[in-house]
């Protein structure tokens, strides 16, 4: 699975949450915009990202999906992966207890 993301980069990812959190610990759309944007990725590409990360569906982000979102952006934008049509099974697998 080339979507793969390693015990490192999760952290990586995560460790920007709090910046980025509201006080409900979420993380919403006027946020995420404001970091995802700076990849460079489409506004399509960027809602299609949240779209297979935000289950179940709330409008928001907690902590492994904003980890996950930023991965899924690094592997489109930096490693030249495609955009997934659905979310990949290693990625699924860590939101499965």
């Amino acid at each position: 699975d080339p979507y793969l993301m390693l015990p490192g980069e999760q952290v990586r990812y995560e460790s920007l949450f709090p910046q980025y959190a509201q006080q409900d610990n979420f993380v919403y759309g006027a946020q995420a915009v404001e970091l995802f944007t700076k990849s460079g990725l489409s506004k399509e590409a960027l809602r299609d990202i949240w779209n297979l990360v935000d289950n179940p569906v709330d409008n928001r982000l907690d902590r492994l999906e904003f980890g996950m979102a930023m991965h899924l952006i690094v592997c489109v934008s930096k490693k030249n992966l495609p955009l997934p049509l659905a979310l990949p099974a290693s990625l699924r697998a860590l939101k499965t207890p």
